[in-house]
């Protein structure tokens, strides 16, 4: 059974602060399925339920993460 499509985005952005020559900062963005696109699972393929073909699930939907490291 093929299911429906699959969209993902997932972006990351940083940023360096230098303190001196060989220490620095860095903040971090993660934006894991940026745009929050819904993506659905398998539909159930039991023919003799009142259930087939419905998709009763989804993946996870959108994450962030925020990090901030110290380089020396």
């Amino acid at each position: 059974m093929i299911g429906p499509g699959y969209v993902d985005a997932d972006v990351s952005l940083q940023k360096n602060f230098p303190i001196t020559e060989s220490m620095k900062f860095q903040f971090r963005a993660d934006f894991l399925n940026m745009f929050n696109h819904p993506n659905f699972a398998v539909p159930n393929d039991s023919c003799c339920t009142g259930t087939f073909g419905v998709s009763s699930a989804t993946q996870d939907s959108r994450e962030l993460q925020f990090a901030l490291k110290f380089y020396f």
